[in-house]
């Protein structure tokens, strides 16, 4: 059963010029680059998205509410102002990709029904493999709860 830890990032908040590096939707994981950064900056079309509290507890009540009609296990979530971090597994041969998009149009069509009708996500969607049960493990009782919003499990329900 494939497991991954699937990332969201609100539009315009983790730029090329982010100290940690960016995730570009085709390239995978770049390094920080002020240049860059400032390209995509000029190119906004919109002012950049947050997720504060109400929208985190939204984007959770979506996962959950996704998890049951798209046919996987959402095993926790973990919100930031700047992105939302879903763990899920899925019985079946989806595509991890396929199962990215799919969680990410339901996430953006939620949001877009209860605040409002704007871009809400960066292009694509981060999907890391979850390697074997202590990297899940790992996922689940440090790295997850280590964010600073909103969070759920399905051992802890939601908690802040």
């Amino acid at each position: 059963m494939p497991c991954f830890l699937f990332t969201y990032h609100a539009y315009g908040s983790w730029l090329p010029d982010h100290a940690e590096g960016y995730v570009h939707w085709k390239e995978g994981q770049q390094p920080s680059d002020d240049n860059l950064g400032d390209s995509y900056r000029r190119n906004m079309t919109q002012e950049e998205a947050e997720f504060g509290e109400p929208l985190q507890l939204l984007l959770i009540a979506e996962l959950k509410t996704a998890a049951r009609f798209q046919r996987f296990r959402l095993h926790a979530v973990a919100t930031e102002l700047s992105h939302v971090h879903a763990l899920a597994s899925w019985p079946d041969d989806r595509s991890p990709s396929r199962l990215n998009e799919s969680m990410k149009k339901s996430l953006s069509i939620r949001l877009k029904e209860q605040v409002a009708e704007r871009t809400w996500f960066s292009k694509g969607g981060n999907q890391r493999h979850v390697k074997d049960l202590e990297h899940f493990e790992y996922l689940m009782s440090e790295y997850l709860p280590s964010h600073s919003g909103w969070k759920w499990d399905e051992r802890r329900g939601e908690y802040s």
